[in-house]
């Protein structure tokens, strides 16, 4: 183990088991949530109220009185991917979009802006009591002194795993290889140090970016998400030039737009990552058919390299049933082939959080 190098995958199985909810129960968690706030900071208006035209309009359900237990919301793939079509063709939808010859689209990308905040403030609001996982797994890596073996390619947005580095700043520096136009010199959020750095390639964004359209600069909210300040401050979002910050996120659909600068810096990092290490641990990452970005990023260095390589993956759930997990399996090694040696276990993110060397070393 003193010299290979692991690279863990983290996705959105690795957030459920922290509290998440899962993305087919997405849209319910969130009205439910929506339900019970209050109307301050204008938080009905701006969201709740956007998305209650759209999903009246576009699915027949009444988010704001509706009985939301009976309601058979879209998936998120679907709302989100009707959205960004409509965007790509410059199409609009009668008795939806029916504005001036300048604000075509306009109210079709309001409504996918508010999609997205929709992700950021439902995983603010199910993880603020997490179990503590990612942090149990940092801690576990850094007392068994192997955490600079590892590196982490997250495709999720929560900061589960950022926090989880960030406090073991005593030992590791968090390493986004992406330069913040807000580094200090506070201990919990320099620039890192080469020589303490652990690398985290957030491919699909963070709630802890906040770009800046106009400057073309990104800014890091250590600690919190600063994407839901868009909701409830948005004045401190805004730039010091003058403009609105806007999120790097890359909604979970087909029609992924990877054209964001520093998410091409993040990308291009993953890809070195991968490329130099040994194993990679798979964890809550099921491969899904919309991720074809990905399936790409890992072709090409499959291919470019002569490396070999294992795939341990831990993707078991106590609600997983055997014909999913089948497919699972014979999709992953499918895709991969004959060529990599794939330990598809049965063992969960859980798991490998309370024995990641052991896990390792037996696969």
């Amino acid at each position: 183990m003193p010299d290979t190098q692991i690279a863990v995958f983290l996705g959105a199985g690795a957030s459920c088991a922290e509290g998440a909810p899962e993305q087919s129960n997405l849209f319910k968690a969130y009205f439910d949530y929506a339900r019970t706030l209050p109307d301050k900071y204008g938080y009905q208006i701006s969201i709740t109220g956007e998305l209650a035209t759209f999903f009246d309009i576009f699915f027949g359900i009444d988010v704001h009185h509706g009985d939301l237990s009976k309601a058979q919301f879209p998936t998120f793939e679907e709302a989100l991917g009707i959205l960004e079509l409509a965007i790509s063709r410059e199409e609009s939808f009668r008795l939806y979009d029916n504005a001036g010859l300048f604000e075509q689209g306009s109210k079709i990308r309001s409504a996918r802006g508010a999609l997205i905040l929709l992700i950021a403030l439902i995983l603010d609001h199910t993880l603020e009591n997490s179990k503590g996982l990612h942090n149990g797994l940092l801690k576990k890596l850094v007392e068994e002194e192997i955490v600079r073996n590892f590196a982490f390619i997250s495709f999720n947005y929560d900061i589960l795993i950022d926090n989880a580095l960030v406090a073991q700043h005593d030992f590791v520096d968090l390493d986004y290889c992406l330069e913040f136009t807000n580094f200090t010199q506070e201990q919990d959020w320099h620039r890192p140090n080469p020589d303490r750095a652990i690398r985290l390639l957030k491919l699909h964004g963070s709630l802890n970016w906040l770009y800046c359209p106009t400057c073309r600069t990104i800014k890091l909210t250590p600690k919190e998400k600063g994407i839901c300040k868009l909701v409830f401050d948005p004045q401190g979002c805004t730039c010091s030039c003058g403009t609105m910050s806007v999120p790097i996120i890359i909604p979970p659909t087909y029609f992924k737009v990877l054209s964001n600068l520093y998410l091409q810096e993040a990308w291009n990092a993953a890809e070195k990552v991968l490329a130099e290490s040994e194993i990679w641990a798979i964890c809550g990452y099921s491969f899904p058919d919309a991720d074809m970005h990905v399936k790409y990023l890992l072709k090409r260095i499959q291919v470019n390299s002569s490396k070999l390589r294992k795939v341990i993956v831990f993707n078991s759930h106590p609600r997983k049933n055997k014909h999913d997990a089948d497919n699972e399996r014979l999709r992953l090694r499918r895709f991969f082939g004959p060529r990599f040696d794939i330990d598809y276990t049965n063992n969960s993110f859980e798991d490998f959080v309370n024995d990641p060397l052991g896990l390792l070393l037996k696969s």
